[in-house]
């Protein structure tokens, strides 16, 4: 991926209205040779003359079971001078998914959240714990129950203060707690506005919410 197509893919990714994400989705060939005919246009080919599929950079599914429903999006950087080569390639793109009734859309950078994305991101590692390292084998696990159980009962003003405070009474010295937190917010059981630049550290407890009670989380930091 591009850096801007790997950005939107971030943010879809993030985006709980999306339950799967395709890319580079190949479109059937003989569709778009009948559609690259009809417009008169010239459908991209090998250098020997041999047609080679079109792809959209991100077929998105949207939702689940009855409400599922498909959205393509292509990237293209903002300041793209596109040709009209590529236009003519975008506008087979354009119709082939009109006949499937799926939206298309071209976007580009003013179409992502970079704030969000860069929040995102940083939570990247902390998704999954295993292999980091912690003073015991269930620490992780440990420290997340605690940070429930103290979470809304402490009278830490900051999402970093809570973390040093646990720190403290575990006599723990290197952030692990901290570390628990950021994987409760890249799991989406604690929750903050992801498009606020302030440090996660930084943020006022009474701006976050905790989405599962703390004795569910014994298995939340596995």
């Amino acid at each position: 991926m591009s850096d801007g197509e790997w950005r939107y893919f971030i943010q879809c990714d993030w985006d709980d209205e999306v339950t799967d994400i395709r890319e580079q989705f190949p479109l059937d060939r003989m569709e778009t040779l009948k559609i690259a005919n009809k417009l008169g246009i010239k459908h991209p080919a090998t250098t020997d003359g041999t047609p080679y599929p079109l792809t959209t950079d991100f077929l998105l599914v949207l939702g689940k079971n009855e409400t599922r429903r498909l959205t393509a999006r292509t990237y293209k950087m903002k300041d793209d001078d596109l040709d009209e080569r590529t236009r003519e390639k975008l506008e087979i793109e354009r119709r082939y998914w009109k006949t499937k009734g799926v939206d298309w859309a071209m976007v580009n950078e003013t179409n992502v959240n970079h704030v969000l994305v860069r929040n995102v991101e940083s939570l990247y590692g902390f998704h999954d714990l295993t292999g980091l390292s912690a003073p015991e084998p269930w620490s992780f696990q440990q420290l997340a129950r605690e940070f429930c159980e103290r979470f809304g009962a402490d009278d830490a003003p900051t999402l970093g203060d809570l973390c040093r405070s646990i720190d403290a009474d575990f006599g723990l010295s290197n952030d692990e707690t901290f570390v628990v937190a950021r994987h409760l917010l890249a799991r989406k059981m604690l929750l903050t506005d992801m498009s606020d630049p302030t440090p996660f550290a930084l943020r006022s407890l009474a701006g976050l919410s905790l989405t599962l009670p703390s004795e569910s989380v014994n298995g939340a930091a596995e």
